[in-house]
């Protein structure tokens, strides 16, 4: 008897989600495009975890700096209300983390990237 690739794939389906439900789901918060320099910003209220910045595709090393700014009571070596700065380059499809919870803040984002040509930047996370 054979099987219905309806059933088949309806079986692959359960298989593979029970598979990853220990996989945080992946939230991309904002996409942003430039030539030659872009800037991009988001909030981790909606978050549990982390947040990095992605690059997608482009060619060449592209140069940033960011800020991370958060206010709450925090465990990690942050103190409440102070800032924290990144210098980082990042090569096409590289990513960079910028956040990582350490307590119950709330921190805003803030990334500016420069290189030739046309960049797109993803804040994403969990």
């Amino acid at each position: 008897m054979a099987v219905r690739p309806v059933l088949a794939c309806g079986v692959a389906l359960v298989a593979a989600s029970s598979a990853l439900a220990g996989t945080p789901l992946v939230r991309t918060l904002v996409t942003e495009r430039g030539v030659g320099q872009v800037t991009i910003g988001a909030g981790t209220s909606n978050l549990h975890s982390r947040l990095w910045l992605q690059r997608i595709g482009g060619s060449g090393v592209a140069h940033g700096s960011g800020d991370v700014s958060c206010q709450g009571t925090t465990t990690s070596h942050r103190s409440s209300g102070q800032s924290e700065m990144y210098a980082f380059s990042l090569p096409p499809n590289g990513r960079v983390t910028m956040w990582r919870a350490g307590g119950s803040e709330s921190c805003v984002v803030t990334a500016s990237v420069h290189g030739k040509g046309r960049l797109v930047l993803a804040l994403r996370g969990y």
